[in-house]
């Protein structure tokens, strides 16, 4: 569909990594898979953002408007918008039970992100069995080389957390080791948007033109809808959580 329209390899493999799974964190990690420039990872992640903070004020009324349950608001969320902070905000304002759904469906998208880079990896270098100057590739070197290691970091902290030691304590409990993280996380992570934005240029992101933002709203709104469907066909009962997260 992107070379259809004109795009690039490198932007079309991070855009559908990114609306396909678990928008930043996954366009991250497939680009260094596509060769995506950093010109194209600041699109894709300023398509992915600007289409979340729109569904962020736009989607708590339209759950209230069609009269969905918590959980079922929660996962619909957890589907529909691409960034974490983005959807949990919003499944936060629409109650307790509709975040810890969110939570949940989102963890479990996320851990989609090494079978999507896995994918790409196949589909763009694998099955021509050539890399850029033509030679013979090794294989599970080039899987070694491209899997996004940092998604091992991630399971390992929420199996850490999920047994619940309590020397490390939690995001929420000042002075703990899980609190430290977090707000170190907090802060690369906003030290990491700076940068990306100090690094665009307008004048570069109207050579990109408007065709890749096309895609990757059409792609999002589609699975937005797809998604209250589904939603709708499971019920409120068997999305609802049970504790709290």
């Amino acid at each position: 569909w992107c070379k259809r329209w004109g795009v690039s390899d490198g932007l079309g493999g991070i855009m559908g990594a990114g609306t396909g799974v678990c928008g930043v964190s996954a366009i991250i990690a497939n680009a260094p898979v596509v060769k995506a420039t950093p010109i194209e990872m600041a699109y894709a992640i300023g398509t992915i953002l600007l289409f979340g903070t729109l569904m962020l004020f736009t989607m708590p009324y339209i759950g209230l408007s069609i009269d969905l349950s918590e959980s079922q608001f929660g996962a619909w969320s957890a589907v529909a918008i691409l960034n974490t902070a983005q959807l949990v905000a919003a499944a936060e304002w629409y109650g307790t039970e509709s975040r810890d759904t969110a939570v949940l469906i989102n963890v479990a998208r996320i851990m989609f992100l090494p079978v999507v880079v896995l994918f790409s990896l196949w589909f763009y270098i694998l099955r021509t069995g050539k890399q850029e100057a033509g030679q013979e590739i090794n294989k599970w070197q080039l899987v070694k080389d491209k899997f996004p290691i940092f998604i091992l970091g991630f399971f390992l902290l929420v199996f850490l957390h999920s047994m619940n030691i309590e020397a490390l304590g939690g995001p929420s409990e000042v002075g703990s080791p899980f609190w430290a993280m977090n707000a170190v996380y907090t802060w690369c992570f906003a030290i990491g948007f700076a940068g990306i934005g100090l690094s665009i240029n307008i004048e570069d992101m109207k050579k990109a033109g408007g065709r890749a933002f096309t895609i990757g709203t059409v792609a999002s709104m589609v699975k937005m809808i797809l998604g209250l469907g589904v939603v709708l066909l499971i019920g409120s009962q068997a999305l609802r959580v049970t504790g709290s997260l």
